[in-house]
């Protein structure tokens, strides 16, 4: 589909390559970014590094596929993606961070609550 659309009715240059190893060669010649949003950031900083920067990134959609699909895909960008390159994330992965490294203490506050609970349901119930 893409060789045909693509390069018969649209005229673009395409791949020398059989249809089925189309996507695998555009990706890794960095023409397409396919993949998850950690697939994404990669591939975007490493277009930042070949271009020495850039000020903005298009989305092109073929819509080949389900609108629920896309929707989807620019959920994951909008959600995922962006946020990263935008600082937006930053809040966020400090108090990642921050839980991470309590993790014992809090799991164990937790559990002790958890324990507690129980007890009193249960003391309470042996009492009726």
């Amino acid at each position: 589909m893409i060789k045909e659309y693509f390069g018969g009715i649209l005229g673009n240059d395409t791949p020398d390559v059989p249809p089925n190893e189309v996507v695998d060669f555009m990706v890794a010649n960095h023409q397409w970014i396919v993949g998850t949003p950690d697939d994404a950031v990669a591939a975007i900083n490493r277009l930042q590094e070949i271009s020495g920067g850039f000020g903005g990134l298009m989305v092109l959609v073929a819509d080949w596929t389900t609108r629920d699909k896309v929707l989807h895909s620019y959920e994951l960008l909008a959600r995922y993606v962006f946020p990263h390159f935008q600082g937006t994330l930053a809040g966020i992965k400090t108090t990642a961070r921050w839980a991470s490294e309590r993790k014992e203490v809090m799991q164990g506050g937790r559990l002790a609550g958890l324990k507690r609970a129980d007890e009193l349901y249960y003391d309470g119930k042996n009492r009726n």
